[in-house]
């Protein structure tokens, strides 16, 4: 499904529970986690081609960061059950995901690799 945004609308609130992945068409968002005392870091900016909800949809867990915003874009929003089994998605839509997720997991773990070294 193919859904719309406007700069400053929210597209992922955390805590909230989601088991739907969003595949970026266009447009720009930002990645924010808050902390218990209220404060707001910028975690990263994502573009055309990045996904959002995937830790979620992963772990089977709430959503560990709000995302907003900061342009007029489109999304193409996946049920989990679709990414799992791939019925009812465009296969190259799906190889893309993949894709992306792996490089996604693979950036994430050279950071915290990084951050340890």
């Amino acid at each position: 499904a193919r859904m719309d945004f406007k700069a400053g609308d929210p597209i992922i609130d955390a805590p909230a529970r989601g088991n739907d992945v969003y595949l970026l068409r266009s447009g720009f968002v930002q990645v924010v986690k808050s902390s218990p005392m209220g404060r707001k870091t910028i975690v990263t900016t994502l573009g055309p081609g990045d996904l959002l909800g995937e830790m979620s949809m992963l772990l089977g867990e709430g959503r560990t960061a709000d995302v907003v915003a900061l342009s007029d874009g489109e999304l193409i929003r996946i049920r989990a059950q679709q990414f799992q089994v791939g019925k009812g998605v465009d296969p190259k839509v799906l190889a893309r995901i993949n894709l992306n997720l792996a490089a996604i997991l693979a950036r994430r773990l050279r950071a915290t690799t990084n951050l340890v070294a």
